[in-house]
């Protein structure tokens, strides 16, 4: 008899093909052996799928069981159990290998739902997190099998089979994997500082701070101003103290003493250490003080992920800036409203500075996968780029480990995500465990649906994620101007949304899966009457069929969109120069990031599986004339398993009230209808093909307006290389040579 252990969707047993009904836990435990390829002891086994006292008598019963049912695929009578399945995952893949046109929707046939599906509410959390770390391995492989799939069928003149493949992954929350870049040179060139601006201004401090005490606000995302400072200052011969911000000021304080002790000269340490011990609250300052003056090195002093500033910090800082010693303060906050307490003391501004570290762009990531792989082609380099800098939201340690990884997937690695959770692990643990919560929630919400998921705890949460630049007030859409990269963002707006998807995404695996799905259940339940479509969402993802039907009901009716189908023409961009001296980088609340370097805009998101919002990048007043716009799309995820009310497109171009001439890879085929309907005015072009330097053109006859560009996708990775309006370079910011037709803010 030939057995078959199915991990594709539902896990499964089949015998000659004829499925064979096991329990659950028989299914976990055959699924645990066979995949990690090794004999585990009964007692391991036991306390893992059922974790109360009765564990090992419960493993006896399961393989009582298999064996009345004939079933011998685990020796009897010994205290090591190991089992080897054939499984449909080996079998898929070698399919894969041979599939053609006309068999390709067979062979993705079996992929009809999470691999390892069945499995989430079983045994111990030691078991849940081995199977969430199972099923990332399966879905990488899915990812890449998929893309050599799709790479050999488009090498034989198969384009469309790449559009079928990603909508398939897309249902799956999946993507298609990026063809790899060739192998490194054996010692390739060293890849360029991130940050160097910022690293030779943190210098220039440091030399100043020889001489008179300064002080530095680094604005950044989590943990990058202590990269920062690791890189420079101890290669400059600087003590570094960095310090995490905790409620509790004294314990700061004294763990700040501490530091400081270690570092003054050997025989006068017993002598502060009494210092220390005996000083009240109020003279622990002027022991700080003492300390400083006996450094044998300069002190960089860091205080990370403050959200206020506090008065005992205030006054320290007031005391420390007076001081005759050299001295750089470092202080990194999470909100910009930081500064505009009333705790911070009347200091010397002169000595007190700011840094901005904006997230690693595409053109920062490209350069070090040049220096990496100086032989690899450029747009192969640029849609690598392009995708890990999407992915990983510019975020440096992200990007180094993309740069490392054999292949691109969307899951968060496992040790990022611990990374991540421990920068909140100071927080009260019920708040962290309300803000994972709040995690779980994909898209925009409300103070409402917080204080429903929540109750009376929901909007202290809401205020506590606020202060601490976790969520923001976010609207329906993102309005950005050009060539400033600033928009107006009400913080009046009733939506909330996590700032960054990747923190996102790390606060959520910090929950057990079943305590997940209570909270997915609950939102489904919740948004029912208001958002329908995101309820069935929440509904499929717990396999409630009642609920699901329930959602199916509630929602609105839906109209079929008409789509033509774009024929572009061929970009070939210029060679790539150096970066500008100042480029612009911004990003909104949404989570769209914009970088502009001077000749080139590009914009990425990184979203959650929920209907995106929409983003428009507002220029001068254009009249009619001829356009033309050069770019490339390397990432576009529509959000493929939840209705929508407007399509999801890569690209679009608007004048004024006209029509908007919107283009995306792969067609919406249908949405929701809304009274106020406008889609008929709108013309939507499928078939941009991916990873292409592309050129489209038009003409415009309406009226004078603004023209806006705009992108709506939960994932979306463009580059625009140029944008033509009449013979003017809009990206460059020049005036046309007649008519003066174009109306732009002056260059910066």
């Amino acid at each position: 008899m030939n057995y078959q252990l199915h991990l594709l969707g539902h896990v499964h047993l089949s015998r000659d093909g004829v499925p064979v009904p096991v329990s659950r836990k028989t299914l976990a435990l055959l699924a645990y052996l066979t995949l990690e390829r090794v004999p585990h002891h009964r007692d391991h086994l036991a306390s893992l799928l059922w974790d109360n006292a009765s564990a090992l008598l419960n493993l006896r019963v399961e393989l009582t069981r298999l064996r009345q049912q004939g079933i011998d695929v685990i020796p009897a009578r010994t205290a090591m159990l190991h089992v080897q399945l054939p499984t449909d995952v080996a079998a898929w893949q070698t399919g894969g290998d041979h599939v053609t046109p006309d068999t390709l929707n067979a062979w993705l046939a079996p992929l009809r739902g999470p691999p390892l599906s069945g499995l989430d509410d079983l045994g111990s959390s030691t078991f849940r997190s081995w199977l969430d770390h199972q099923r990332d391995q399966l879905n990488g492989r899915i990812e890449q099998h998929c893309a050599q799939v799709a790479r050999r069928l488009h090498q034989h003149g198969h384009a469309d089979a790449g559009s079928l493949l990603r909508t398939r992954l897309a249902e799956l929350d999946l993507v298609l994997a990026p063809e790899p870049l060739p192998e490194p040179r054996p010692a390739p060139v060293p890849p360029r500082e991130p940050w160097a601006a910022q690293g030779a201004t943190l210098r220039r401090l440091l030399q100043h701070a020889h001489h008179e005490p300064q002080c530095v606000f680094v604005w950044g995302q989590r943990g990058s101003a202590r990269s920062l400072v690791s890189s420079v200052a101890p290669a400059a011969g600087w003590k570094v103290i960095q310090l995490q911000d905790t409620p509790q000021g004294d314990h700061l304080i004294q763990l700040l003493l501490r530091h400081l002790i270690a570092g003054v000269p050997a025989a006068d340490r017993a002598a502060h250490d009494a210092a220390v011990a005996s000083a009240a609250s109020d003279q622990r300052l002027d022991v700080l003080l003492g300390l400083l003056s006996n450094q044998t090195q300069p002190v960089l002093l860091a205080l990370h992920d403050l959200s206020e500033i506090p008065a005992w910090l205030g006054t320290a800082l007031s005391l420390l800036m007076d001081a005759s010693v050299p001295l750089l303060v470092v202080v990194s906050p999470t909100t910009a409203g930081l500064l505009g307490g009333t705790s911070l003391p009347a200091l010397d501004w002169s000595r007190v500075h700011q840094l901005t570290l904006p997230p690693l762009s595409r053109a920062d990531v490209a350069q070090q996968l040049r220096a990496a792989h100086p032989d690899a082609e450029a747009g192969h380099v640029h849609g690598w780029a392009a995708r890990i800098t999407q992915l990983s939201e510019g975020w440096p340690p992200y990007v180094a480990a993309l740069l490392d990884a054999p292949a691109l997937t969307h899951r968060l690695p496992a040790e990022l995500g611990t990374r991540i959770r421990s920068q909140y692990g100071s927080l009260d643990a019920a708040l962290h465990q309300q803000l994972a919560h709040l995690a779980q929630v994909q898209g925009p919400f409300t103070a409402q649906l917080a204080t429903t998921l929540l109750g009376d705890r929901g909007l202290h949460a809401v205020h506590a994620g606020l202060a601490m630049g976790l969520l923001a007030h976010a609207s329906p859409h993102d309005h950005v101007q050009f060539p400033a990269l600033t928009g107006a963002h009400d913080d009046a707006d009733a939506g909330l949304t996590f700032r960054s998807e990747v923190v996102r995404v790390a606060l959520a695996g910090g929950v057990a899966p079943d305590e997940r799905q209570r909270i997915r259940r609950a939102l489904a339940a919740a948004l029912l009457p208001t958002r329908p479509a995101m309820a069935l969402h929440y509904a499929r993802r717990v396999h409630d069929p009642e609920l699901t039907a329930r959602a199916r009901a509630a929602l609105p009716d839906t109209r079929a969109l008409t789509w033509q189908r774009v024929v572009p023409g061929v970009a070939r961009p210029g060679p790539v120069g150096p970066a500008p001296d100042q480029p612009r980088s911004s990003t909104t609340p949404n989570g769209y990031r914009l970088d502009w370097q001077g000749a080139t805009l590009d914009v990425v998101r990184r979203g959650p599986t929920a209907p995106p919002p929409r983003l428009d990048v507002t220029f001068g007043t254009v009249t009619p004339g001829a356009w033309s716009v050069a770019l490339r799309v390397d990432v576009f995820r529509p959000a493929a398993d939840v209705l929508l009310d407007t399509p999801c497109y890569a690209f679009g171009l608007q004048v004024g009230r006209g029509p908007l001439l919107a283009y995306a890879p792969e067609a919406t085929p249908v949405v929701l209808a809304a009274p106020d309907d406008r889609h008929e005015e709108h013309v939507y072009h499928d078939g941009l093909p991916l990873g292409q330097d592309i050129l489209l053109s038009g003409r415009h006859d309406g009226p004078p307006g603004p023209l806006r560009v705009s992108f709506h996708a939960v994932d979306v990775a463009c580059t625009i290389h140029a944008l033509h309006w009449n013979g003017a370079d809009l990206l460059r910011g020049h005036q046309p040579a007649a008519g003066r037709n174009l109306q732009t803010s002056p260059q910066p």
